[in-house]
């Protein structure tokens, strides 16, 4: 469900270029399937696939659970927010530490 909301944001912000993470491959592969999908989240992969359309670019891919560390501690952040905040430019201070950890450890 956030994708779509991120895919909706970016459209409306006039990024052209987006790229989404999922540490859950069955999503990857479901909303790169060309078929309609007709799961219990069919609905969701669907908007997914067209809102992916509103962008220039858009990327969804699969990384493992350890590489995701950053978007699981912003997504425990907004549970204790009160309205929706974005970031341009320069990252939240609450995912500093991943981020760096992440640049400094080896491929």
């Amino acid at each position: 469900m956030a994708v779509t909301i991120g895919l909706i944001w970016a459209h409306e912000k006039g990024i052209t270029n987006f790229l989404c993470e999922f540490d859950l491959l069955q999503i990857v592969d479901a909303s790169q399937d060309l078929l309609v999908n007709l799961s219990f989240i069919g609905k969701i992969i669907e908007d997914i696939k067209m809102l992916s359309l509103t962008v220039t670019e858009a990327f969804i891919s699969h990384i493992c659970r350890q590489a995701n560390r950053a978007a699981h501690r912003l997504a425990r952040l907004s549970l204790t927010l009160d309205k929706c905040c974005e970031w341009l430019g320069s990252p939240p201070s609450i995912i500093l530490d991943i981020l760096v950890e992440d640049c400094s450890s080896p491929l």
